[in-house]
């Protein structure tokens, strides 16, 4: 049911207030269950660019690295 809450979880992790970047990355882990850890990671780890040379939003990198950090950290808690 929460799984509807995580793609403006996702569009959040864009804003170029930083707060609302920490918060949308301590919100997303709290909203996914343990089972979905590595498969969040991985969709977020999908949406990196794939080199330095791809223009993108800082605001958005920031904000995706914040979250998988998140959830890995999470992870390593609860193992």
């Amino acid at each position: 049911a929460l799984s509807e809450f995580l793609p403006p979880l996702f569009l959040l992790a864009a804003s170029p207030v930083y707060g609302v970047r920490v918060m949308s990355s301590r919100a997303l882990v709290a909203m996914i269950p343990p089972s979905e850890y590595l498969a969040t990671v991985l969709q977020l780890v999908e949406k990196l660019p794939e080199s330095p040379d791809v223009v993108c939003c800082h605001n958005r990198l920031h904000g995706q690295l914040l979250q998988i950090g998140a959830i890995l950290t999470r992870a390593l808690k609860t193992n």
